[in-house]
């Protein structure tokens, strides 16, 4: 149940007012103020709610990165983002510093997502590196077996002795 409280202001000109105040009025404030405090308004504002087929991005707002990602298929936002600009060009855009929103299908996405996943694939491989399977060979040729090779041995005090005293005689 919320609990309700007074609330006295006073204005620079002597006036005085009384209110009523909730918790959650006073708990909604609060957590408005410390993201503020915490993240500054400039990181609040980068944030845009967008249509769950939509995705967004933050672009430099030079010719060449806005050309790239309009080649991919994303164009500069005029509907959600102008509202949460801070600087402005004269056009209806999302412009925060030297960046400008833009959005795509997230059908789209998902596809650039996979082709630069497959990318990545083939420019590391997974599996033995070079090294590996040379140390791997070196060790064999030497006569030594590998860790995959080894195996795990209960030793006991008895057979620690038995092998000493070969070694002795």
């Amino acid at each position: 149940m919320p609990e309700e409280r007074e609330k006295v202001s006073v204005f620079n000109s002597g006036k005085t007012e009384t209110s009523t105040v909730t918790n959650e009025d006073r708990k909604t404030r609060k957590a408005r103020l410390a993201r503020v405090l915490e993240r500054g308004i400039v990181a609040d504002r980068l944030i845009v709610n967008l249509p769950t087929n939509l995705y967004g991005e933050w672009v430099s707002d030079d010719p060449v990165s806005i050309a790239r990602m309009e080649a991919m298929g994303f164009q500069i936002d005029k509907e959600f983002a102008p509202s949460r600009s801070l600087h402005s060009t004269g056009e209806k855009m999302g412009k925060v510093g030297d960046v400008v929103f833009m959005t795509c299908a997230r059908e789209d996405k998902e596809l650039i997502d996979e082709i630069r996943q497959e990318q990545y694939d083939r420019k590391h491989k997974r599996g033995k590196q070079r090294e590996e399977t040379e140390s791997a060979a070196q060790i064999r040729k030497e006569g030594l077996s590998t860790f995959v090779e080894s195996r795990e041995h209960v030793a006991r005090r008895s057979d620690i002795e038995r092998v000493l005293t070969k070694e002795e005689g």
